[in-house]
């Protein structure tokens, strides 16, 4: 026989009391009470001290026994919470917070991510946010999660940006969990949608010239952008990295390039000058600003000595009159950057000061690999110029490890023997003509 709340706790819940007046003993088939359980509204209830997710302190709660219908099962949930308890397993007994304001304290809690990094969490979470963000942390679900991704998927968006989203969604609810919102993670549950890797053609000497070239046609700035271009395929720089480069973290006696602090993993890495960069450095030290540190000054950097911030307009002018997309297949982007525009860089850091001496033409080396690109690309990017060098150092016979630690990577050479270790095609045919049977 089914065992149910006494009678005369019925007739006095059924009157709608909230308070701690309204809950009563539960009692066994022989109306005994039951140590810590008790019933309101005919719904059970284990009472235990249980500490504090937040402070550690021991309080005394009322946690409902989900499912319970009647005594026996109560007392079997109790008996899991007493163990669980024991095991410092406890689910979470406090009203936990609803994602929207999870977000918010979230974005608002200084981290040591760069800035770039937050505004693209920020943008995610806040997606994450109008969807379900009326949900509280604890009770949010897998299947809430993949309900939101499928919709985004048929929206249009990318495996890769729907796998994106789901990484800014775990790092929320990590920091939840952190904070004792949480004991388990829904997205664990939840597995990375496949990707296809776009193979991206390796620039050719060909387009890295043309590249240069364009620049000093249509940009005042364009001799110190061929530069820049120039010092990234020979070292593998990031694009900010190589900004950030000053004269002092050039030794020509130690025959060294510093890349200093400010990386993406925040460590500085040393870069031995090969021959190439050696010349290409040789060549701007003699023609560099007198008045300036930095490789790449400012135009108009005044007495405060500022470098140059982006060339992303000079590389936009340079890049639609180069022909490189053209050559590629491509069609020509539709919005040609102004010889004077630029969101990231001003008119007037497109003129050059005269007090920085001329700098003769520079030149890319023919000899360095010119095989066709590939069909399949989608743009040519300056990251892209990374990628040559890594490539090449590879297909030069330089282990994985020492290029990881030329261009800053922590894992040995792992993603380069993965990612980046990728050769030009016709390098890959070359080798192939040495693959011997005769043994």
């Amino acid at each position: 026989m089914r065992d149910a709340p006494p009678a005369e706790a019925k007739e006095r819940l059924s009157v709608g009391t909230h308070g701690p007046e309204g809950y009563h003993k539960a009692r066994d088939r022989r109306n005994r009470p039951i140590r810590g359980l008790w019933v309101r509204n005919g719904r059970y209830y284990a009472r235990l001290a249980v500490p504090d997710p937040k402070g550690g302190k021991v309080r005394t709660r009322r946690i409902p026994l989900e499912g319970a219908q009647t005594a026996a099962q109560a007392v079997e949930q109790l008996n899991a919470l007493k163990l669980a308890r024991k095991q410092n397993d406890m689910p979470i007994t406090t009203r936990t917070p609803r994602i929207e304001s999870l977000v918010e304290e979230y974005i608002k809690t200084p981290t040591g991510k760069k800035k770039g990094t937050r505004d693209k969490e920020r943008y995610n979470l806040q997606m994450w946010s109008r969807h379900i963000g009326s949900i509280r942390v604890d009770r949010l679900t897998a299947s809430d999660i993949l309900r939101v991704r499928e919709a985004r998927l048929r929206q249009g968006i990318s495996n890769r940006t729907a796998n994106l989203d789901i990484i800014a969604l775990r790092q929320l609810l990590k920091w939840a969990k952190l904070h004792g919102h949480l004991r388990s993670l829904p997205t664990d549950e939840i597995s990375a949608l496949l990707t296809e890797t776009k193979k991206r053609p390796l620039p050719t000497a060909r387009e890295i010239a043309a590249l240069c070239r364009a620049a000093r046609r249509v940009s005042r700035n364009g001799r110190q952008f061929a530069d820049y271009v120039l010092l990234m395929a020979y070292s593998g720089c990031r694009r900010n990295e190589a900004l950030r480069i000053r004269w002092m973290h050039v030794s020509f006696a130690h025959r060294h390039l510093i890349i200093f602090k400010k990386t993406k993993n925040s460590k500085s890495r040393d870069i031995p000058l090969h021959p190439k960069l050696e010349r290409l450095l040789r060549r701007m030290h003699r023609s560099r600003a007198p008045d300036s540190v930095w490789l790449f000054p400012s135009p108009q950097r005044g007495r405060n000595d500022r470098r140059t911030k982006s060339f992303e307009a000079t590389f936009k002018a340079a890049l639609a009159a180069s022909g490189i997309l053209e050559g590629r297949g491509l069609p020509p982007r539709a919005k040609r950057a102004s010889r004077k525009g630029g969101k990231d860089l001003p008119a007037a850091d497109l003129v050059r000061q005269p007090s920085a001496p001329p700098s003769p033409e520079p030149a890319f080396d023919a000899d360095m690999d010119d095989d066709e690109a590939s069909d399949d690309d989608e743009g040519f990017h300056l990251h892209d110029l990374r990628h040559y060098f890594i490539s090449h150092c590879v297909m030069s016979g330089i282990d994985f490890m020492t290029i990881a630690d030329w261009v800053g990577h922590q894992d040995g050479g792992r993603l380069i023997g993965q990612v980046y270790g990728h050769l030009a095609d016709g390098h890959s045919r070359r080798q192939a003509t040495r693959v011997s049977f005769a043994h």
